[in-house]
């Protein structure tokens, strides 16, 4: 059996939604086919209301957690990302541009191929097709896997594009769209490729209003069966003057008519932006009506939130008073006052609650006090009291935050009244430590035992290291092994290194055996700052901020590094391409050729075929390439970056 190896992909196929700005992966992690998930446009806004509740305990308290130690998968470089359907268009009419031809894999401790992307555009320069090879290592040949292509239309805009796997004729989809007089997308069909061929899978239609909002969405399904488009989901959303979203509703069809998903959502906006309200309805299947369910509302002065409310509709009162059964548990409106001082510092917070229909009665309050610190910080002081009744109120907590000049914190401590323990006990303590340029060097985060002995645990340390430059260049965890307050043990280690000041090109990470830090994974990246980042096209998907040579992709090797590397190649997008490079080492014959074109040079070969243009038109690793299918006259071959001007003739 042949030994192939798995294709890494370094570049995603990115789907274009060129009248909306939104953008998909629809491939996913590899091309087989899915069960069918419609892919809606239309969403609920991504931020609702949030309900503002302190912390009341210690389990309210979001642990720290060191997010890099327990990593195993790596990292990728932050090159940025070309999402812009637009840049890309202005970058295609440039002819001076650098534009991407391949991208080779080796793996570095062997010098074995191990995948290959190439990359073809078409005479605007908009990418037109990339291929994906793996290297079948029995006959040192490379193999088609995937191939992913782009179609557009006279003004740029996408009009398709498709993935295939190719090594098994199986699996893949095809995003097909159109477009208004505006150039905003009004359809989109969906295809999945089975077995050699490509079957509708879903649809969507979209209406726009005059600010060019998506306003209503419809889906389809596609039935095989019937070999026809049938409905599936119906949304609608409006949008306010300023382009705020101020409703949402979702349809689905049950073979004859629209019925609602079961919720519609409103909101509401102040001058400034803020939310004034967030209201949700159910709808009711027997009576065909929609009910109300769920209210936030809020209220503002100079932006700062003073009160908050949340309410639930009692169907019984048809009323937003609550204490209403749903589901089985009985909803109960609360309601939270907010205070500030003359700096628009929080002084003050009661929370009420409404567990009758009397109204609403004092639940929580919080106090806070600031004081100045001598290194010109603040220091704040938090209580939190419980009322056992309308008058009377306990002292159930206390919090303690101190910060330095520049706003960051460097002490936190919290206590509490715990009725488990029957005593008052230390939850959590923090300090953290920043260097001149106030970036932070270490923190250190304890927490404690909820008992009577109240032991100090240590949980998570950091440590950061830095460069002139203010880069970090080394980094190190920690976490406590649960015996006390300094049995701190090692987890990871982070090494960076950095060009041209700011540019990170590499990433290592190491982890922790018991005795050393030995290596894990990494990334590591070369650039050619010779040639300015707006000079070079890319394939959709990928934006760097200065020319990529070649990307490491390391792994360990017991104690060792290896890693895989990929090199990059580029060609001129305009005309410069048919000037001859001149190299001993290589020579190609003959020349003018009618047929077979020869290489001649040492080892191994990438050769490919360019129109004076700048279209790349062949590539391969053989060295007799067969020119009788060109057209006659000239051609650029390119062999290992030397490149000459050939002249093809009829038979």
């Amino acid at each position: 059996m042949k030994r192939i190896a798995l294709l890494f992909s370094v570049c995603l196929a990115v789907s274009v939604w060129a009248g909306n700005g939104n953008t998909v992966n629809p491939f996913g992690n590899n091309l087989k086919s899915e069960p069918l998930k419609l892919k809606m446009k239309i969403q609920q806004p991504a931020e609702r209301v949030g309900i503002n509740r302190q912390e009341r305990s210690a389990a309210d308290v979001k642990a720290k957690m060191v997010s890099e130690s327990q990593q195993t998968l790596k990292e990728g470089l932050q090159l940025g990302s070309w999402l812009d359907e637009a840049g890309l268009r202005a970058l295609a009419k440039e002819s001076t541009k650098q534009r991407l031809d391949s991208i080779v894999a080796v793996v570095n401790s062997t010098n074995e191929n191990f995948s290959r992307q190439c990359f073809t555009y078409d005479e605007r320069n908009l990418p037109k097709l990339r291929t994906n090879y793996v290297w079948d290592y029995a006959t040192k040949k490379w193999i088609s896997a995937e191939e992913y292509g782009y179609e557009w239309d006279e003004d740029s805009y996408c009009l398709s594009q498709w993935g295939i796997n190719t090594m098994y004729n199986d699996g893949g989809q095809k995003y097909e769209f159109t477009y208004n007089d505006r150039k905003l997308g009004i359809s989109q069909v969906i295809s999945n490729y089975v077995s050699g061929k490509w079957i509708p899978s879903e649809k969507g239609i979209y209406t726009y209003d005059d600010r060019g909002n998506i306003i209503e969405e419809m889906l389809y399904r596609y039935d095989e069966d019937n070999s026809e488009w049938v409905y599936a989901n119906h949304n609608k959303v409006s949008y306010d003057a300023k382009g705020r979203q101020t409703s949402w509703e979702g349809y689905t069809w049950d073979g004859t008519d629209w019925t609602p998903t079961g919720e519609k959502q409103e909101y509401g906006y102040d001058d400034n932006g803020n939310q004034l309200y967030w209201s949700f309805s159910i709808w009711q299947p027997e009576t065909k009506t929609w009910l109300n369910h769920h209210r936030v509302e809020q209220t503002f002065e100079n932006n700062l939130i003073t009160v908050q409310e949340e309410k639930f509709w009692n169907k019984t009162l048809q009323s937003w008073v609550g204490v209403e059964e749903y589901n089985g548990a009985v909803l109960y409106n609360g309601k939270t006052d907010f205070r500030y001082d003359d700096q628009n510092r929080e002084i003050y917070e009661v929370a009420y609650t409404a567990k009758t229909l009397e109204g609403y009665k004092k639940a929580v309050d919080m106090e806070f006090v600031y004081t100045p610190l001598d290194n010109g910080g603040t220091k704040l002081f938090r209580k939190t009291y419980f009322y056992t009744d309308d008058t009377n109120k306990e002292l159930k907590g206390e919090l303690t935050k101190e910060f330095d000049a520049n706003g960051q914190i460097t002490y936190a401590f919290e206590r509490q009244d715990n009725p488990d323990v029957g005593a008052w006990v230390n939850c959590y303590e923090e300090k953290y430590e920043y260097n001149e340029a106030g970036n932070l060097k270490g923190s250190r985060y304890w927490i404690y035992e909820y008992t009577v002995e109240n032991k100090k645990l240590a949980e998570v340390s950091e440590e950061y290291i830095y460069d002139n430059n203010q880069n970090i260049v080394d980094s190190y965890y920690q976490t406590g092994q649960g015996t006390s307050e300094d049995d701190w043990v090692n987890v990871s280690r982070f090494t960076y290194k950095f060009e041209q000041d700011t540019v990170r090109v590499e990433k290592l990470a190491y982890r922790w055996d018991g005795e050393a830090f030995i290596p894990n994974w990494g990334d590591g990246c070369s650039f050619d700052y010779t040639v300015p980042a707006e000079n070079i096209i890319m394939w959709i998907g990928d934006r760097p901020y200065h020319k990529i040579t070649e990307t490491r992709s390391y792994v360990a090797d017991g104690t060792e590094w290896d890693y895989w590397k990929f090199v990059y190649h580029y060609s001129d997008a305009g005309t410069g391409l048919e000037k001859n490079t001149v190299d001993g080492s290589v020579s190609v014959y003959p020349n003018p050729v009618a047929d077979v074109l020869y290489i001649r040079a040492e080892g191994d070969v990438e050769v490919a075929v360019y129109s004076v243009e700048g279209a790349r038109l062949l590539m391969t690793q053989e060295k007799q390439v067969n020119m009788s299918s060109f057209h006659p006259g000239v051609y650029i071959v390119d062999v290992n970056g030397v490149r000459t001007k050939v002249a093809v003739v009829g038979n």
